[in-house]
């Protein structure tokens, strides 16, 4: 593998049966997204390789905090052999580097088939784009922990907020229509933040 330097800051910040989610930049680059390898073992040294995911999500409120561009976040999918329903021990490194994520390692245990893991036993932040490429309004379906204040965006690859709701979660399924300016196309990105947390969808919209 191709040898990758920098001057790392990066965490695993959440490990569901869903995700592993957080973040990762390099000061010295700090517009530079990066690839990240995930691994699965009681040892960092013994852990073999369940995956990879470039962190290259925007986040504004990485982008607030002076991450670079704030295109940094990442969303790593946890693979199906590891949901077992045995104690499984994942470590995120930067690929091409010996940086390992603050947070590294976090322990699931997943059933097969499982969504939610002894880690996350708190409800999980669910966002939905559709239709996804757009000529126009989108449908936004989301879902929160009941009474939870979030907040619903959209924002331009620049970073720049077209469009912004202020929302509360009922624990069920909600859905918000939004209709964005004539000025937004191309890439979007949605972005769903509540309790300290966020996921994204990019969103197409072809005028």
């Amino acid at each position: 593998p191709v040898t990758v330097t920098g001057n790392f800051e990066g965490y695993l910040d959440v490990a569901t049966c869903n995700t592993l989610e957080g973040w990762l930049w390099n000061r010295d680059k700090g517009n530079l997204s990066y690839a990240i390898d995930f691994l699965e073992g009681e040892t960092l040294e013994s852990a073999t390789l369940v995956g990879s995911v470039m962190a290259d999500i925007y986040r504004q409120d990485l982008k607030d905090r002076g991450k670079g561009n704030g295109v940094h976040a990442y969303a790593f999918p946890v693979p199906p052999a590891l949901k077992t329903g045995q104690n499984r021990k994942l470590w995120a490194r930067v690929q091409g580097n010996s940086f390992v994520l603050k947070g590294s390692p976090k322990t699931i245990n997943c059933a097969s088939g499982a969504r939610q893991g002894v880690a996350s036993a708190e409800a999980e932040l669910q966002l939905e784009v559709t239709p996804n490429p757009s000529r126009g309004p989108v449908v936004l379906r989301y879902r929160i922990e009941a009474r939870q204040s979030a907040q619903l965006q959209v924002v331009d690859v620049l970073g720049r907020v077209v469009w912004q709701r202020s929302v509360e979660g009922s624990g069920q399924w909600q859905q918000q229509r939004v209709e964005l300016p004539a000025s937004a196309s191309g890439l979007q990105v949605v972005q769903l933040q509540a309790g300290g947390r966020q996921v994204s969808r990019r969103l197409l919209i072809q005028r």
